[in-house]
C-alpha cells in the first residue's frame, strides 16, 4: 500500500463526495472537532471565494488601468477614481494629475509590479480554494459553490462587470 501523506493511505482516498463534519482543512491540526468549528472552516471557505471574486474585480480594472483602455465599456473614470478640476484637468484619489484623456499613464515596472502581486495573491487564494474542493467533503465543497455566488452578488454588483 503506497501512502499519498501521513493523514491518507490511497486506500482511505474518498473518490466520491462525503458528508463529515471532522475533515481536515489544509493541515493536520485545522480537523474540526465540534460542528461550531466545521461550521467557522465552511465560512472562512465561503470568505475565501468572496476575497477571490473581488481579486478578479481588481485584477480587471489594473488591467484597464496600466493597459490605458477603455473598451470593457465601464466608465472610466469610475474606474480611476479621477474627478474633474478646474481648467480641464484631472486628479486621481492618489492625487496625481492627468492631461486629457482622464486616465493616468502607471505603465513600467510600478504598474507590472502590482499586476503581479495581486495576481499572485489570486493564485495563493484560487489555490485554497482548490483544495478545498479537492477534499471532497461536501460540507466543504457546497461553500466553495456558495461563496463564489455571495462573492458575485457582492463584490461585482456596483461594477458593471460581466464577469458573474
Amino acid at each position: 500500500m503506497a501512502h499519498l501523506s501521513p493523514l491518507v493511505s490511497s486506500e482511505e482516498m474518498p473518490m466520491t463526495f462525503f458528508a463529515s463534519t471532522s475533515t481536515p482543512l489544509y493541515i493536520a491540526s485545522w480537523q474540526p472537532r465540534t460542528q461550531t468549528q466545521y461550521a467557522l472552516t465552511c465560512l472562512f471557505i465561503v470568505l475565501l471565494c468572496v476575497v477571490s471574486r473581488g481579486l478578479q474585480v481588481v485584477k480587471r480594472k489594473l488591467a484597464i488601468l496600466f493597459n490605458n483602455r477603455g473598451e470593457s465599456g465601464e466608465d472610466e473614470e469610475e474606474i480611476m477614481g479621477c474627478h474633474a478640476e478646474e481648467g480641464g484637468e484631472k486628479q486621481n484619489k492618489s492625487g496625481n494629475r492627468d492631461f486629457g484623456r482622464g486616465r493616468t499613464r502607471t505603465k513600467g515596472l510600478r504598474g507590472s509590479l502590482l499586476a503581479a502581486e495581486v495576481d499572485v495573491v489570486a493564485v495563493g487564494v484560487g489555490y485554497l480554494i482548490m483544495l478545498a474542493a479537492m477534499t471532497m467533503n461536501v460540507g466543504y465543497f457546497l461553500s466553495v459553490i456558495a461563496g463564489t455566488f455571495i462573492g458575485c452578488l457582492l463584490v461585482e454588483e456596483g461594477t458593471n462587470a460581466a464577469g458573474c
